[in-house]
């Protein structure tokens, strides 16, 4: 659906501007768990995990229609020892570890007349073996019979071994350069020589929560997090990078929240401030590189009302700001663009749901679910605006949405704002076959 607004128009419901474009994606997984009592020291839980996915992609949306090839075979496991150390002091402590093997190729079949450094043949080819460990330790205090401690750690290692299967540089996948033979050119993609990257970070949390009463609980909440570069952002570079020295994106966070129940009614209310660092971003020359800064604050709200032994009314949303906090030359924008304090273009200023259950008994429940969102700004700079909407979507229980089935049609699998990954909102087209 292309143009403004144009999802509101009926008529454009069936048209489908790209019929070739496609995502075939295979994907399995196995987990299990083991618990095991050890007495007087504790419990020990460990889940380990298979994991596999095979998914071709033609990018449609770019020159050239280039198909991607991707996927991964991993295996792993977590684990959490639980070690009363006194009446009041429990330490859950654990190391967690995963290897995945994983390719990706992208090659583009079509010849485009109207850019010089789109070759055909071959952009990517490599596999990354990548291991990931990790330990971490956690204490929770009952200092009281109203209120609760807990802080804690964990740190992590995060290797890559990347392979290039092709040609290192910015040339065709024969080794020649793009533009012409007067003036050659690099080409836009651009393949890293093989080499090895690792990353290690440390997280940490802090909180205290207090019950007020035996339905009423005041929860407050400090943390350090990161995320280690992506495989894409070290090895997927264009524009002749060869190299992206990108480090750990860091994040800070401050909560406050208030849960409970009054009557019928169910409730958990938070509001948040978040810093983060050295975010990884591509810049007015299409480089990888970090650098950038953000800053995300708001509110979030989870209700449910009983409205009879059988029914139950739910609502959850968010209001909340996603800003830049600095000017970062981001790809795409003018030199010179000042963009500190404008809205993060991917980041809605409210998402919300409502949800309609009825539970006739405990094997069986049916809901029925409206989603709402506000759409965000086009562009970094906010040069254009657009309204809202409201989509389809669904939890893990089945669901019929009340919103206009037609429009969601149109909507792609999207990850929503996810915030420090806790409050994640999924939307789900209704596609018909």
């Amino acid at each position: 659906m292309l143009g403004e607004d144009a999802y509101q128009r009926s008529r454009l419901k069936r048209d489908n501007p790209n019929p070739e474009a496609f995502r075939d994606n295979r994907t399995a997984r196995w987990q299990g768990r083991f618990d095991i009592d050890l007495g007087a020291s504790g419990t020990l839980a460990v889940t380990p995990y298979l994991r596999y996915q095979d998914m071709r992609f033609l990018q449609h949306f770019l020159l050239g229609q280039p198909l991607e090839e991707n996927g991964f075979r991993s295996i792993g496991w977590q684990s959490a020892w639980e070690l009363p150390l006194t009446d009041t002091v429990l330490l859950s402590t654990g190391i967690d570890a995963d290897y995945t093997d994983s390719f990706l190729q992208e090659t583009q079949s079509d010849v485009v007349t109207t850019s010089s450094v789109l070759p055909v043949g071959k952009h990517y080819d490599y596999r990354v073996d990548s291991l990931n460990g990790a330990a971490f330790a956690q204490l929770r205090w009952e200092a009281s019979s109203a209120t609760r401690v807990m802080a804690g750690m964990r740190i992590e290692q995060q290797d890559y071994d990347y392979d290039n299967r092709m040609i290192d540089g910015a040339t065709s996948d024969d080794g020649s350069s793009c533009g012409s033979s007067t003036q050659p050119l690099p080409c836009r993609y651009s393949r890293p020589a093989d080499r090895q990257d690792s990353f290690t970070d440390l997280s940490l949390n802090a909180g205290i929560s207090n019950a007020l009463s035996a339905s009423q609980e005041l929860i407050f909440n400090l943390a350090h997090g990161f995320r280690p570069p992506q495989t894409a952002e070290l090895y997927r570079l264009q524009s002749g990078q060869l190299v992206a020295d990108i480090h750990s994106e860091q994040i800070d966070s401050i909560e406050l929240g208030w849960r409970g129940n009054w009557a019928a009614l169910d409730y958990n209310l938070s509001s948040y401030y978040m810093e983060k660092s050295d975010v990884i971003f591509q810049d007015a020359e299409r480089r990888n590189v970090d650098g950038a800064a953000t800053e995300h604050y708001g509110f979030e709200y989870s209700l449910s009302w009983r409205l009879a032994t059988e029914w139950t009314l739910s609502a959850d949303g968010t209001l909340a700001r996603h800003e830049y906090a600095d000017n970062t030359p981001l790809q795409g924008l003018p030199p010179g663009t000042g963009i500190e304090g404008n809205d993060i273009d991917t980041a809605p200023h409210s998402m919300a749901s409502v949800r309609l259950g009825w539970t006739p008994d405990a094997h069986h429940a049916r809901a029925r679910m409206a989603a709402y969102r506000t759409l965000f700004s086009r562009a970094d700079a906010n040069i254009r605006l657009s309204g809202s909407r409201p989509v389809a979507s669904a939890p893990a229980a089945r669901v019929e949405p009340f919103a206009d089935a037609q429009r969601a049609r149109h909507q792609p699998w999207r990850r929503g704002l996810c915030r420090a990954c806790r409050l994640c909102i999924w939307q789900l087209p209704l596609f018909r076959r």
